[in-house]
């Protein structure tokens, strides 16, 4: 009772002290969820046990000795004879793959005969004919391969098979393949299986190479890829598949390639730096059918598995849309709360803008408010320009401030004073942050300059034109290219 009247006495005492009519919640208590499981070893055991096949019978010495003179027919120079050999190599099936595949691999055969074997492998619609094809390409990423017109040659035949699940294997050779002319062929038959992120590399061969030839034959393969795709121009292609449009959602997507996923997700539980690395590039380039897969993923019982999957989802971007909903739901998992975040940002998942803008709020951890703050950057919507201004009125850390300025750039350019842009180019420079955000933050909000300000174009373009891969001396030059448009 005494506490009770004491209690009503405060109150008396401050009238003024009045509850905000919308109190920021605090963030909920770290709690482990209930509803997680195996997700990716289930999925994986179903699959292998439902595309499981009895091997194919061996070939006889008999068999054997007549798939090398059938090769050596095709190796040569007779059109007839090498249709009819063509015609009884299919006539024997899958059955003589292992035969070819040894004359694929043997590097004393002649380069006729290894090309005969490609050619033949690339004919026949088996899944063991494609993996050695993909094997052999990927010996370029592997070892020391002298044979590189072999590797271009089984890029070009896979494109031949209705093997899709060749797809992630294709996407980890493009990481790694060095010879231009077999990139080419490798970006020509990802777009056979619907998947067009070979584009980036074909546009790099297309400026870079030093043989016209090879440019001339990627500038080529831009042009065929965006017309037989239904688009005017490879930008408008480009663009599309960044967008993930329904145009080009019509796609194969068999159950043989989903299993190649879940065993990539399966790597990411065992936390190998170079598989992780390798399989988060693969799946962030990957159809955007891959995304129910990486949904799914996220209710995994492995952390990392979450974790890499929810990153994936965040690098797809534009085609991984259909996951908005989901991600939202997990915006407080609080083992991967952070990176869910940035995923609702990239998507981008507009619905999420309010749960975004009340965690760059301080009662949240700063992990939380760094990854809110950005996601809303990359969302860029001009509704969130006002909850960031009232952010960078408050104290900030150094590293927060940053990204809030580099977000606020991005969705409301115009409201920067010249000190906020100045202050921006510093963080740039200082390398107390993560130099990255706000250099990207500076190019957005010179391109905005630029639209109405000549002396703005001007500086863009110097801007643009410094591309040295030393990050310290590209930022500093950058900076000293803006200089000139922010001087008094």
């Amino acid at each position: 009772m005494r506490g009770l009247s004491l209690a009503l006495a405060l109150t008396a005492l401050a009238p003024a002290c009045q509850p905000e009519p919308n109190p920021t919640p605090a963030p909920p208590t770290a709690r482990v969820r209930s509803d997680l499981a195996p997700v990716v070893a289930t999925r994986i055991a179903q699959l292998e046990a439902e595309l499981a096949s009895p091997p194919a019978a061996p070939v006889s010495d008999e068999q054997r000795e007549q798939i090398a003179g059938l090769l050596e027919t095709l190796a040569g120079a007779d059109e007839r004879l090498k249709r009819v050999a063509r015609d009884e190599l299919r006539s024997l099936g899958e059955a003589c793959v292992p035969a070819l595949r040894a004359q694929l691999f043997d590097a004393q055969a002649t380069q006729s005969v290894r090309v005969a074997a490609a050619a033949a492998l690339g004919e026949l619609d088996f899944p063991s004919s494609a993996r050695a094809l993909l094997e052999r390409l990927d010996a370029g990423r592997l070892k020391k391969d002298e044979a590189v017109w072999l590797r271009a040659h089984c890029a070009w035949k896979l494109a031949a098979l209705s093997q899709d699940w060749v797809v992630p294997g294709l996407l980890l050779c493009l990481r790694y393949e060095t010879d231009n002319e077999t990139v080419i062929y490798i970006a020509r038959t990802l777009a056979r299986f619907g998947v067009y992120s070979g584009l980036d590399a074909l546009y790099v061969v297309s400026r870079e190479d030093p043989r016209e030839q090879l440019r001339n034959g990627a500038l080529t393969a831009l042009a065929e890829l965006a017309r037989d795709a239904g688009y005017g121009d490879p930008s408008e292609l480009y663009q599309a598949w960044k967008r993930g449009d329904e145009q080009l959602a019509q796609a194969p997507f068999s159950r043989a390639r989903e299993l190649e996923a879940w065993r990539i997700l399966k790597l990411f539980g065992e936390w190998q730096l170079r598989p992780v690395d390798d399989g988060r590039f693969v799946l962030s380039l990957e159809h955007h059918k891959v995304t129910p897969l990486l949904v799914a993923a996220l209710d995994d019982e492995n952390r990392y598995v979450r974790v890499h999957a929810a990153q994936c989802l965040e690098r797809l971007a534009g085609r991984a849309r259909g996951a908005g909903a989901r991600l939202l739901e997990l915006v407080d998992e609080p083992q991967i709360a952070d990176q869910v975040l940035l995923a609702l940002g990239a998507l981008p998942h507009e619905p999420a803008e309010s749960a975004l803008i009340e965690r760059t709020g301080p009662a949240w951890p700063l992990e939380i408010r760094m990854s809110a703050t950005q996601a809303l950057g990359a969302m860029g919507l001009a509704s969130s320009a006002p909850a960031l201004r009232t952010r960078l009125n408050e104290k900030l850390a150094r590293d927060l401030r940053a990204a809030s300025l580099a977000a606020l750039v991005r969705c409301a350019p115009q409201d920067l004073s010249t000190a906020e842009v100045r202050e921006l180019c510093g963080h740039m420079t200082g390398g107390e942050v993560d130099s990255a955000i706000p250099e990207l933050a500076l190019d957005a909000w010179l391109v905005h300059r630029a639209t109405a300000d000549e002396k703005a174009a001007e500086v863009l373009k110097s801007w643009r034109a410094i591309t040295t891969s030393d990050s310290r001396e590209r930022v500093v030059a950058r900076a000293e290219a803006l200089g000139a448009l922010l001087a008094p």
